[in-house]
């Protein structure tokens, strides 16, 4: 009997070793209503942790303290389940990898307390289950939980059918759910790391043979705005009821707004590589394998500039280095600390419009509205009232939901200001030139039933996917091409994608290369619609025309 009862209580332990990992992922399946998915998310679990078990049945206690790191990443996955509806996944642990401390503290503020209080649970909770652990476990039934474990592995495809091969399909199954999830997305974040480190010497050959179409006598500036967090929609010139673009609104005339756009990515490392080269939703890893825009302007005989208030690093920052000259703003993103605010690129690139230089091709990177939106513009700008900063709210706070859109609407009006005064100092120049805006993806501010805020949840939507592009040029650009401008007219409300970005920066640059396509270019008349393609979580690959605005609350 006391064998029995022993033995009932260790396999009552390690259950709750198995539960505590797996509470993440079930939660998450079991607030989405996907029942199945959440019993084999704790069954898949528990298999993963019976494995070794065997091996270590004479040293039991040590297993459960070598679990406990994976118990920790559990603690940020419900954070992530219960904040964002999001479970942990390489996408999340992407964004972890490429944050600041500080802009993770933006992000979390109002969850400190939440945090801390499950992170303490969680420490005594595992803390008992430890000293309950026994240090051994007869080998039989040990082996008997090992050999059983790796058998429902085995038979998952049986439960859960995926393409491709069977042994294709139980590694699926098993990378799905955690800890195999983290497992696979650690080993993607690996090769991700290596592929960057790896560009420069896989591209240093890299040419796309660019040259000039003509050589106009006049000087030449070129300017690409990057926005960040920016929906089409709560712009006032493309028709949002609040004046949000006041400065824009004043030179309507002058601008070319594409109202059809659709980001690439629903996140900004998968976006913007995709705006600057010819990367695709379904091609992606081209980015890896050839240079952007930036080097396409600097074969063409322009001096190159990378200015930003972001730190791109990674995906983003190999194509910022291609650049001649760079210039980083580090703000430190909290609205308390030094906060670099957009506007203050403006200082950088009127030092280069002053070089006086025949040929200048200068990005723009921005903050935009990255959330902390009231951290992204001056009280000066403070128009919409409540902000989210006067009331307190947290980014996912639906009752507080007027008060986030007003500070976001505020960001937008400062973006807007950002545009204009960009406008403003080139057009001073005498010269041939152009600025462009667009953004990296949009934004979700509780629009319907399902209640969501910001942008990383692996199924975007039509607010994520829906951005403005607007394109202005000089007096002096629209009499010497003034058949782009028409072209570009007739083209302003057909489907487009990221892909056309490329070819379209191209054109207005008067550049010819290798692989142009003028049905890509939405400064040619031979454009044809673009299939709108935009990647989500996990590299799933969504089409836009079949997002469908869920009822409003």
């Amino acid at each position: 009997m006391q064998t029995e009862t022993n033995g009932n209580r260790r396999g009552a332990i390690l259950l709750l070793v198995t539960f505590l990992l797996a509470f993440p992922d079930v939660l998450y399946y079991a607030l989405n209503r996907n029942w199945l998915e959440a019993g084999l998310a704790y069954a898949i679990c528990t298999a993963v942790v019976a494995l070794p078990l065997y091996l270590f049945h004479r040293w039991v206690k040590l297993y459960v303290w070598l679990l406990m790191p994976l118990g920790l990443l559990a603690v940020v996955s419900v954070a992530c389940v219960i904040v964002y509806n999001v479970n942990l996944n390489f996408d999340v642990l992407l964004v972890i990898r490429n944050t600041t401390f500080a802009e993770a503290t933006e992000l979390l503020k109002g969850y400190y307390l939440y945090i801390l209080a499950a992170l303490l649970f969680y420490l005594f909770f595992y803390a008992q289950l430890i000293r309950w652990s026994p240090n051994y476990i007869p080998s039989r039934p040990a082996l008997l939980a090992s050999l059983g474990g790796l058998a429902f592995l085995l038979l998952t495809p049986l439960l859960r059918a995926k393409p491709g091969t069977y042994v294709e399909q139980v590694k699926i199954n098993i990378s799905s759910f955690f800890p195999g999830s983290m497992y696979y997305a650690g080993k993607l974040l690996v090769q991700q790391h290596a592929t960057v480190k790896a560009f420069a010497d896989n591209t240093k050959n890299f040419t796309f043979h660019a040259q000039p179409k003509s050589k106009p006598e006049e000087r030449q500036i070129y300017v690409l705005i990057l926005g960040e967090t920016s929906r089409y929609d709560h712009w006032g010139i493309n028709g949002y009821a609040r004046p949000t673009s006041p400065r824009l609104a004043t030179r309507q005339q002058q601008l070319v707004s594409f109202s059809n756009m659709s980001t690439g990515a629903y996140l900004t490392e998968y976006s913007v590589p995709m705006l600057v080269t010819r990367a695709t939703a379904t091609n992606y890893d081209l980015h890896y394998q050839e240079k952007s825009v930036v080097s396409l302007f600097r074969e063409s005989g322009f001096k190159t500039y990378w200015l930003s208030n972001q730190f791109d690093y990674g995906n983003i920052g190999i194509h910022a280095n291609e650049a001649e000259t760079r210039l980083y703003f580090s703000s430190a993103y909290e609205s308390t600390k030094s906060v670099h605010y957009d506007l203050e690129l403006l200082g950088a690139l009127k030092k280069i419009l002053d070089k006086g230089e025949s040929k200048a091709f200068i990005v723009l990177h921005t903050l935009g509205s990255h959330y902390d939106y009231d951290a992204r513009y001056p009280p000066a700008y403070a128009h919409f009232q409540p902000t989210a900063r006067s009331v307190n709210a947290r980014p996912t706070d639906v009752t507080k939901k007027q008060a986030l859109i007003n500070s976001y609407d505020n960001s937008i009006r400062y973006t807007d200001a950002l545009v204009d005064s960009t406008i403003r100092m080139v057009e001073r120049q005498p010269a041939l030139s152009w600025v462009n805006y667009l953004s990296d993806h949009g934004e979700e501010l509780f629009d319907d039933s399902r209640q969501q805020s910001q942008h990383g949840f692996p199924v975007p939507s039509i607010f994520v996917a829906h951005i403005p592009w607007f394109v202005w040029l000089s007096p002096d650009y629209r009499r010497t091409f003034p058949r782009r401008l028409a072209d570009m007219e007739q083209n302003k409300n057909v489907a487009l994608g990221s892909q056309n970005v490329f070819y379209t920066l191209a054109d207005l640059g008067n550049i010819r290369f290798t692989g142009q396509d003028s049905t890509k270019s939405a400064a040619a008349a031979q454009l044809k619609p673009q299939p709108q393609l935009i990647l989500g979580g996990n590299y799933k690959v969504f089409d836009v025309q079949n997002f469908i605005t869920p009822a409003k609350p």
